[in-house]
């Protein structure tokens, strides 16, 4: 048997060796050609990294038009072959604004070049995608739809904070009656629960003309845009940028008294 299996090698070495020496240079041509195209590959995807961290760089949370929505650029990610958009859109096709995120394939390359300024900005044109001017009035409109937004987002956070804390003072008022810690601050109690209701009141309040705006710059932006310099809005005098600044001092406010009130509750757990 292993006399077999040497004959058979030898006959495999004496018929592919000349064939091996005749096809070698074929074969460190295919090599070569392997290792350049491996190469360009390696370049071009560090010359579109580039480009992209370049562009995101300049362009990251500008305004954007598509389809007629407005939205604000988060990132430009993806390949040479596909690039692709991420962006948050100005949305109120459920009959209440709110921002929507989408991620748009933008269209082929126009060549077979290395990717570049250029042809990001001829992609951008091909899908419709249009940057807007910082100084325009649909750029006003989404800054402050933007600052809406933020508002309410921090308006819902700190309504849970809230909540618990009217909560939490209820349930210190429930046990306070006849112990000698927290009795002698039911006043302060009292006094704790009505601040905590006032904040939740005030931020509700903030929270619906917050709502109420964001539905009219949607509105606004969903006119044609031979109509907009008729209306003569201004939208950057329709919502005060610190108003933000001025709720999450009260909060604090709030949250800096409550905690005096829920250490006596702690203490009466000692």
């Amino acid at each position: 048997m292993n006399s077999n299996q040497g004959c058979l090698l030898l006959v495999g070495l004496v018929v592919g060796l000349p064939i091996l020496m005749a096809l070698w240079p074929l074969v460190v041509v295919v090599g070569v050609l392997g290792l350049v195209v491996w190469g360009v590959q390696i370049y071009s995807q560090q010359v579109t990294a580039l480009e992209l961290k370049n562009w995101n760089s300049r362009h990251g949370q500008a305004i954007c038009r598509w389809k007629n929505q407005h939205g604000v650029i988060q990132e430009l990610v993806g390949s040479q072959q596909i690039l692709e958009l991420k962006v948050s859109l100005l949305d109120q096709d459920s009959g209440r604004a709110m921002l929507v995120d989408e991620q748009i394939k933008l269209a082929p390359a126009p060549g077979a070049g290395l990717c570049s300024a250029r042809d990001i900005t001829t992609r951008l044109e091909r899908t419709g995608i249009e940057l807007i001017g910082e100084l325009s009035v649909e750029a006003k409109a989404m800054r402050t739809a933007l600052q809406c937004v933020e508002e309410m987002l921090w308006s819902s956070r700190a309504l849970e904070d809230l909540q618990q804390m009217g909560r939490d003072a209820e349930h210190t008022i429930t046990i306070a009656p006849g112990n000698e810690l927290l009795e002698p601050a039911i006043p302060q109690l009292l006094e704790a629960k009505a601040n905590v209701e006032r904040e939740i009141e005030l931020i509700q309040n903030a929270v619906r003309e917050s709502s109420a705006m964001l539905n009219d710059l949607a509105e606004f932006l969903s006119v044609p845009a031979s109509i907009r310099p008729v209306l003569n809005f201004d939208p950057t005098t329709r919502h005060r940028p610190e108003r933000l600044q001025e709720l999450q001092a009260s909060f604090e406010e709030v949250v800096l008294l409550n905690q005096v009130y829920r250490e006596l509750s702690e203490n009466k757990l000692i």
